[in-house]
């Protein structure tokens, strides 16, 4: 009989924290009594031609060539000026606070779960409608 997980939680422990990669936006569309709710998440879009990529003047976020991923490289590099977070049109790159030496954060593609042959939906926050047990 396979594993069955408790939690999503068991299958991929994620330190709970005050970052989120994945923005949820919520809306209203119609007007009473036919009204209906919508949910659109943005995530990271790993851009053919990142603009973050392009603004970042310390060269911390790269694109990756295997998997088309844009990666936060070394953050200590990061200066903490938000001109990555100014220049994508989704307002990806995160930062854990205001201060202004937070370094840069963002999705990583789940890139080592691709590299161990993984499925990354498996439990990608930016894919929540793809969550599958890998049984």
């Amino acid at each position: 009989m396979p594993h069955l997980f408790r939690s999503l939680q068991e299958l991929a422990p994620v330190t709970p924290g005050p970052l989120k990669y994945l923005k949820v936006y919520e809306y209203e569309k119609g007007a009473f009594p036919d009204v209906q709710l919508h949910f659109q998440w943005i995530p990271c879009y790993h851009c053919e031609k990142p603009a973050c990529v392009d603004a970042c003047p310390s060269g911390v976020l790269q694109k990756e060539s295997k998997y088309g991923a844009v990666l936060v490289g070394d953050s200590d590099a990061c200066t903490g000026c938000r001109m990555c977070y100014d220049a994508c049109p989704y307002g990806v790159p995160v930062f854990a606070s205001d201060d202004l030496d937070a370094k840069v954060q963002k999705c990583d593609m789940c890139i080592d779960r691709l590299e161990a042959e993984i499925s990354r939906y498996a439990y990608c926050p930016a894919h929540p409608e793809r969550w599958t047990l890998d049984l």
